[in-house]
């Protein structure tokens, strides 16, 4: 039996299942969407993530964002760079063009991860969290309502559990 329950597989509900197992929690994910690849190449072509609209674009991860992936969850970020992400400094390359160039100042806060589209974003966090002990993902598992017990804060629901439109098809990741 899990700790906690997450509904939704995409980057910030993994993020928050990995890092609640870390802090040693029993994880499930629940996503409405089929699972993702065992392979990045077949992310792009094979992936049905009907949720996410915007997922054959291009997507920028900040330096900020770099930098907390790299800190609590470094699996994503060399996940995404395995399966295709690209490393670059845009700030330490604009600044070749500056009188005195780059040379004299430590642009490393700038990097980050980017040109990749979201299904090497997604597949990265996929298959970090695959590898997360404590975190399950079941796919295809639409849930359709919160189940709430009685409040803990007064003007706070409670939810004490989720139903699923058909529990019985969730597949595991």
């Amino acid at each position: 039996m899990s700790n906690a329950v997450v509904i939704g597989a995409g980057p910030t509900g993994l993020a928050t299942a990995m890092l609640l197992a870390q802090q040693g929690l029993e994880v499930v994910v629940l996503d409405r969407d089929d699972p993702a690849p065992s392979d990045a190449q077949r992310a792009w072509a094979d992936w049905g993530r009907r949720s996410v609209a915007q997922f054959h674009q291009v997507h920028y991860l900040q330096p900020a964002g770099r930098a907390l992936l790299e800190e609590h969850l470094p699996d994503v970020a060399s996940q995404m760079v395995a399966a295709g992400a690209v490393r670059f400094n845009l700030a330490e390359r604009r600044a070749r063009f500056l009188p005195g160039g780059p040379d004299d100042v430590d642009f490393s806060t700038f990097e980050t991860i980017t040109t990749c589209r979201r299904p090497v974003l997604e597949f990265g966090f996929v298959a970090a969290a695959r590898s997360c002990p404590g975190v399950e993902i079941r796919s295809n598992c639409p849930v359709t309502e919160l189940l709430t017990g009685p409040e803990v804060i007064d003007g706070v629901p409670h939810v004490i559990g989720s139903r699923l439109r058909r529990a019985t098809q969730c597949q595991a990741m």
